[in-house]
């Protein structure tokens, strides 16, 4: 049975195209297209003319997977029915298994000719992935699977985020915390430094009934002044903290 290996390199704008027979040769040299409806009709033109040139029973197409860039050119070729005489057989690859595939043929440069050729090698040596059957009638269903499953990795991927996030603020409380404390005892430190006189003072001053200030009073007016001595100094901390 004569086999054909057609391996296409994807991308936006092109479709990097290199043919082999089954001995390894070149069965038609390589060509680009736009990738459009315009440049499919030209790739299975091609196919068809190989086919008819070296009497081709199967054809063998691969191409890497390149999420929305590939997947119309995909379906196109499975359902062409131009194609259908020589059941074409559709893989598509994980870029990796091209990349390691391409190892073991040399140190060849890095461009997308070579891609497609090593591509092809690949559908020859054989040894090919499972691949998806291509039906129109699963299509939406897979498009619906790709995104519920791109949805989830999104919610979890912001989960962990949100997670990270808490637990950093946690952190970062439990060091204003810390904070608080050391300032209270620096304040109390500071208010327990009166001199004698300024605490007569105010014993007299709470002893007086002409005032009508009764000790509740004056240790309210005392915390008070406590409040806006530690918001101050609070403030200024945050924000040398925050520089």
């Amino acid at each position: 049975m004569n086999k054909l290996f057609v391996g296409m390199d994807v991308s936006l704008n092109d479709v990097k195209v290199h043919i082999l027979d089954q001995e390894g040769n070149d069965a038609s040299s390589r060509f680009s297209v736009e990738n459009n409806p315009h440049g499919c009709d030209v790739i299975v033109s091609r196919i068809l003319e190989c086919c008819n040139k070296y009497n081709i029973q199967k054809v063998f197409i691969g191409l890497e997977s390149t999420s929305v860039y590939g997947w119309h050119l995909q379906y196109y070729l499975a359902d062409h029915s131009a194609l259908k005489p020589y059941q074409p057989s559709i893989t598509t690859f994980n870029a990796n298994i091209i990349n390691a595939f391409k190892k073991s043929l040399g140190n060849l440069p890095k461009n997308d000719w070579i891609d497609a050729f090593a591509i092809a090698e690949k559908l020859r040596f054989g040894r090919l992935p499972k691949s998806c059957s291509v039906d129109f009638r699963y299509l939406a269903l897979q498009r619906l699977t790709r995104h519920r499953f791109h949805i989830v990795n999104s919610i979890v991927r912001e989960k962990i985020i949100s997670s990270a996030i808490c637990s950093l603020s946690l952190a970062v409380c439990a060091k204003i915390k810390s904070l608080v404390i050391i300032l209270e005892q620096l304040l109390l430190k500071y208010l327990m430094s009166f001199s004698p006189l300024m605490i007569l003072r105010l014993d007299r001053l709470m002893s007086l009934p002409a005032f009508w200030l009764t000790r509740v009073k004056i240790a309210l007016m005392i915390q008070k002044l406590q409040l806006n001595c530690f918001k101050r100094l609070f403030t200024s901390l945050i924000e040398l903290m925050l520089l």
